[in-house]
């Protein structure tokens, strides 16, 4: 039978592929955090890009939740704020899954929280075998079919996660009883000049990622990254960063990366809008670390985004049947 309960999966995990960040909570992240994406779904409703995406989302349907959240596509994206993911693993024990420890951090109008207590409520009395209360005091966390916790933060914000571990110490870093990422290494990255962003990606110890494949070797001689996109001018910025171990490593993954941009390019006969655009990519090594800089006009981003939607014929429904777990 299908549910309303995957309102939760659907929020942590999907939309942050579709909306993007500003300044990032890291009083709100604990420090063994090894990856995090934060979005600024406010900020990016104000861009230009980000207003024309997501009239373009509504008005072609391309996005649907089906029968899984009771509020259309609209509604949850204008009553979000903001956005965190972020996790103490990428995965490189084992294969483990990174969101097997991760936890999502929304903030949103007290109106949209409103409408997700009302879902949980009516969850509880609809469907009780598949709610558990985990705890009440002092914040009340819910188990989902035995797959997703949730626990109420305040009247503007709530958390979710698969591990409830991890929800006990995200509460304990919000009460400043676990140290917090604040001038950690991981979010380093993002505290110098910035041409505004609206989302940011950060990321440590990527060289021990295993089942890398052939085309993402280079990433095995970079210990961290961090990405920035946001709008400026009437400019899409992008910006991301690549730490090495050596400034010899830094010129060479340098090289290696000039090469395939250069490659990508010239295999782009089909579509010169995208040859354009790697063209304009600016790669440079800076000591142990290289920077990629590309700033593009927001129109000319828009067109080649409606161009590559068309072509890969763009379209989503989410939906979930726990009993396909099973």
């Amino acid at each position: 039978m299908k549910t309303k309960l995957t309102l939760l999966l659907v929020l942590s995990f999907a939309l942050p592929l579709l909306s993007p960040a500003g300044t990032v909570p890291a009083h709100q992240v604990p420090r063994d955090a090894q990856w995090l994406i934060h979005l600024d779904v406010e900020e990016f409703r104000q861009s230009g890009i980000g207003s024309r995406l997501i009239k373009f989302l509504i008005d072609s349907r391309a996005l649907e939740f089906g029968d899984v959240i009771p509020v259309n596509f609209a509604t949850v994206v204008n009553g979000l704020d903001r956005i965190s993911l972020y996790g103490p693993s990428l995965g490189t024990d084992g294969g483990r899954d990174p969101m097997a420890d991760g936890v999502a951090v929304l903030r949103g109008s007290p109106e949209l929280i409103a409408v997700l207590r009302g879902v949980v409520a009516a969850a509880e009395l609809e469907q009780p075998d598949a709610v558990t209360v985990v705890e009440e005091s002092p914040r009340r966390v819910l188990l989902f079919h035995g797959l997703v916790h949730l626990g109420i933060v305040s009247d503007n914000m709530f958390v979710i996660s698969r591990s409830h571990q991890s929800l006990q110490t995200f509460f304990a870093t919000l009460d400043g009883e676990f140290p917090n990422a604040l001038g950690s290494n991981l979010l380093e990255p993002l505290q110098r000049e910035s041409r505004g962003f609206f989302f940011a990606a950060v990321a440590e110890g990527i060289n021990s990622i295993q089942g890398l494949p052939p085309q993402a070797n280079v990433l095995k001689m970079t210990e961290g990254i961090a990405l920035r996109v946001g709008e400026r001018d009437s400019l899409l910025n992008l910006d991301v960063s690549l730490r090495t171990d050596l400034d010899e490593t830094a010129v060479r993954v340098q090289q290696v990366l000039q090469g395939i941009v250069a490659l990508a390019s010239l295999a782009q006969f089909e579509h010169p809008e995208l040859s354009r655009v790697l063209r304009s990519l600016r790669i440079a090594s800076e000591g142990r670390a290289v920077r990629l800089d590309l700033s593009y006009p927001v129109d000319e981003a828009i067109k080649l985004f409606e161009l590559i939607a068309g072509d890969a014929n763009f379209n989503v429904t989410i939906d979930f049947d726990p009993s396909d777990t099973e």
